[in-house]
């Protein structure tokens, strides 16, 4: 096969277009005089994303309804502010390759070629798991010497869920100073979120979840505000 020249770094969207990775990057075309084979989804294409955030202010404590005197239970109770957010998404999109083909090696790249789509099989699985997200027998290795038909970026990855909450705590003091409690903690109900998985046809885990996002973490920070 003859070397393989760099498509330029694009921004396409749902689409499709050439190459649509971002940073200065450059994405290599499996068949230099073929490029419309490159067409296909962006890399950091999403069909849906819903961010939410809010924030609600409990009514007890300082110029609120309910514990405004100075009782020991307003210093427990009072002055409470309950926030967070909602990240739902649908995932990012994965191209299927050959990594290590002997043919791409020699043409002085590797991961540029695609293997063939098997006629009749759906990509996407009606009950995805770790142990297998998408149909890997959809997939068959080309003839040694020709092109695999896979479009770039045709396999969709996991969604995302993420919730994030925090309280604040205000205690008033003398004049405009203030001291604010924060016990905030990411992705509180401990939901995995997969990040990546392997569409490397060669790969004996080829099909499956490879990495996950992070877990619930907490924190806590005091502040001091004058």
């Amino acid at each position: 096969m003859a070397s393989t020249p760099g498509l330029g770094a694009g921004g396409t969207g749902a689409g499709g277009g050439g190459a649509s990775t971002s940073g200065g990057a450059a994405n290599v075309a499996q068949n230099p005089f073929n490029l419309s084979a490159e067409r296909g989804l962006s890399s950091f294409n999403q069909t849906h994303k819903f961010t939410a955030d809010y924030l609600y202010e409990l009514p007890f404590g300082h110029d609120k309804r309910w514990l405004t005197g100075d009782a020991p239970l307003r210093a427990i109770f009072g002055d409470w502010q309950w926030s967070g957010d909602w990240t739902i998404a649908s995932g990012l999109p994965f191209t299927p390759r050959l990594l290590g083909d002997v043919n791409d090696v020699n043409a002085g790249t590797n991961g540029t070629l695609r293997p063939n789509l098997v006629p009749g099989q759906s990509v996407s699985l009606a009950h995805p798991s770790i142990a297998e997200w998408f149909n890997t027998a959809a997939f068959a290795r080309p003839t040694p010497g020709t092109y695999g038909d896979v479009r770039r970026n045709s396999i969709i990855g996991p969604g995302s869920k993420v919730f994030d909450m925090a309280f604040t705590k205000i205690f008033p003091l003398k004049e405009a100073r203030v001291l604010e409690f924060r016990a905030q903690a990411t992705n509180i109900f401990n939901k995995p979120n997969y990040s990546s998985i392997d569409a490397n046809l060669n790969s004996l885990t080829f099909g499956r979840v490879t990495a996950a996002g992070a877990m619930r973490q907490f924190t806590m920070t005091a502040r001091f505000r004058f």
